[in-house]
């Protein structure tokens, strides 16, 4: 039997958000003070990926940035997966970095793309992915 392996890759990756410790957005004091890559959503769709070096400053401090912006498209909660600590965000592993990237690939988020439209992910041409996973 073959196996197909980036389709392996996609199924497994796209359980993510189901298997990783998750909070409402009303519950964000409860977030861990750890370098994180989180995946903020809506029902089953995911708004945003995004990597931090500490993932309760990130979204508690007095003026987080987005947050107003998640609330307005109807995020209702945010999972994450613990990294090794970074003291900065540049200090993050470029594994997880990778790994960011294919995340945003593989979901093609509504608000990274919105957020960074000239920023080039993993495709080569700068436009959204038009093929979806489900």
């Amino acid at each position: 039997m073959l196996v197909n392996t980036a389709a392996l890759l996609k199924d497994l990756l796209a359980l993510l958000p189901d298997v990783l410790p998750s909070v409402s957005i009303d519950e964000l004091e409860d977030l861990p003070r750890s370098s994180t890559l989180y995946l903020w959503r809506k029902d089953d769709e995911v708004l945003y990926v995004g990597l931090t070096s500490d993932m309760h400053y990130r979204w508690n401090n007095k003026n987080p940035h987005k947050l107003n912006q998640l609330r307005d498209k109807g995020a209702e909660c945010v999972s994450w997966l613990t990294l090794k600590n970074a003291a900065s965000f540049e200090s993050i592993d470029e594994n997880a970095k990778i790994l960011e990237a294919t995340l945003i690939q593989l979901y093609t988020p509504q608000l990274n793309v919105e957020w960074n439209p000239n920023k080039q992910f993993l495709w080569k041409d700068k436009k959204r992915p038009t093929r979806k996973l489900r």
